[in-house]
């Protein structure tokens, strides 16, 4: 009967239900939206999706074109990829081929800290292959990272002799080659890009290639401790006056014991008393040390009052924190990880006037006991994997420093019973009636996850609970 009665429908009724004109689709059709708008769309899509949606229609595969042409970076994050590369076995030189060529001269920053493959040589190969691609296809990089490539001298060298205009430079452990290997490549590397402001050499150094940086320039330096080579590395340490930002880490115990100028220290402590040149500029500085104990001089850092950011990582760094805290009042961010800190220790970090982000993971010996202390400044907190910590004390946080609180992370915390959380975080931010969106993130750390959805749920008007979804 409907049926019946809509084919007996007077022509002024059938008119209201008239389609549109193709004119009207013509104006209406997605091709016709203005190009730069979809260009910064597309350039915000995973990289997998961006090769998909190409094949769309002319106009996107247009489009496309243009949004990897204003492409400045390119990570190896699972996220910034879309779909877990790793379970394929990793990226091949063909299909990074095509990424370099889409890019080509507007990439100027490739980092490779992030990837992860079950055969690393199958985007390396051999011969610094990769390398020469790179060179060939975006010869406009400035900044390189590759942390977890596996490297070869001649690859190296192909850096040397195609890139002066490098100011990031970092290369991570290599088991296949030895360190003298790389000593030569990366002095030319060096000796040639005099722009270098930020460097990291995270594998084992004769510490020559040191010696190259131009010390009026270099802000961001990272070097391994025990590999025999501490005397080098001190003397180019003694001449950057302007450092911003130093990491030292210990891989090698035995080195780590033996004299230095017939003084029985630690080189950790030497080397962190050669960078005094930069102690009125040194705003960062990271102490790394996971399987061989390291005896730290806590007055050591009577040299760094002006550091604002202190980063502590591994069970073996010896440190009375509570001593070097006293030194650096100026700290507005503490990241301890692996750290055996106890809750009296944490006590001065929590005093700290200027504290705007704490990070703490991996924290065996710490309870709720930290949160009595006021941080009103505090801005950022984040726990992981700290089994000792409940909801409990995250209601003392939210009570102590919500006024400014704008983000808390929580991860892997067995004691903190998500199910209650909102129930807590409503009650201790009740009186909040002013101050910044609260955005409390609920997440997991493997990086190689692959984030599909965020569940994001609104407790009040200045609070918001967001939970991750995984793949």
């Amino acid at each position: 009967m409907e049926s019946e009665r809509s084919e007996r429908e007077s022509p002024k009724d059938s008119s209201t239900d008239k389609k549109p004109s193709d004119d009207n689709n013509e104006e209406m059709s997605f091709s016709k939206l203005p190009h730069e708008p979809l260009r910064l769309i597309f350039l915000e899509l995973p990289i997998v999706d961006r090769f998909r949606i190409q094949r769309v229609n002319k106009m996107c595969h247009a489009v496309s074109k243009q949004s990897w042409l204003s492409c400045k970076s390119l990570t190896f994050k699972v996220d910034d990829w879309g779909y877990k590369y790793w379970s394929k076995g990793g990226i091949d030189q063909a299909s990074f081929k095509k990424i370099l060529k889409r890019c080509s001269k507007s990439l100027r920053r490739i980092d490779f800290s992030s990837y992860y493959g079950p055969d690393k040589t199958k985007l390396t190969k051999k011969n610094g292959s990769l390398f020469i691609m790179i060179t060939k296809y975006c010869p406009n990089i400035t900044a390189l990272n590759i942390g977890r490539l596996e490297v070869d001298a001649k690859g190296i060298e192909c850096l040397a002799s195609m890139y002066s205009k490098l100011t990031e430079f970092c290369i991570g452990k290599s088991y296949a080659i030895k360190a003298e290997q790389l000593s030569r490549p990366l002095t030319l590397l060096f000796r040639k890009n005099k722009n270098l402001q930020h460097v990291e050499l995270n594998i084992a150094s004769d510490g020559k290639c040191l010696l190259e940086l131009n010390p009026a320039v270099m802000k961001k330096l990272a070097v391994v401790n025990g590999f025999g080579s501490e005397k080098t590395i001190c003397l180019a340490l003694k001449k950057f006056k302007n450092l911003h930002s130093f990491v030292i880490t210990n891989y090698a115990n035995y080195a780590d014991k033996r004299q230095f100028d017939d003084k029985e220290e630690s080189y950790m402590n030497v080397m962190l008393k050669a960078i005094r040149a930069s102690s009125q500029s040194l705003q960062e500085l990271t102490i790394r040390s996971i399987l061989f104990n390291t005896i730290i001089d806590s007055k050591i850092f009577v040299y760094f009052q002006n550091l604002r950011k202190l980063v502590i990582e591994g069970d073996a760094v010896k440190l009375d924190l509570g001593i070097a805290i006293e030194h650096c009042k100026k700290l507005t961010c503490v990241n301890l990880f692996l750290f055996p800190v106890t809750d009296d220790k944490m006590a001065s970090i929590m005093r700290l006037p200027e504290l705007r982000e704490l990070h703490l993971s991996n924290l065996r010996k710490i309870t709720d006991a930290i949160f009595v202390n006021r941080m009103p400044s505090l801005k950022v907190f984040s726990c992981i994997q700290c089994p000792h910590l409940t909801e409990a004390g995250l209601r003392s946080l939210l009570e102590n420093s919500s006024e400014n609180l704008e983000r808390l992370t929580i991860a892997e915390c067995p004691n903190i019973n998500l199910a209650n959380l909102s129930n807590v975080v409503r009650e201790a931010t009740g009186s909040r009636s002013n101050g910044p969106l609260l955005k409390i993130l609920v997440k997991q750390t493997d990086e190689l996850l692959l984030v599909v959805d965020k569940i994001v749920t609104r407790l009040s008007d200045y609070v918001e609970l967001v939970e991750f979804v995984y793949e």
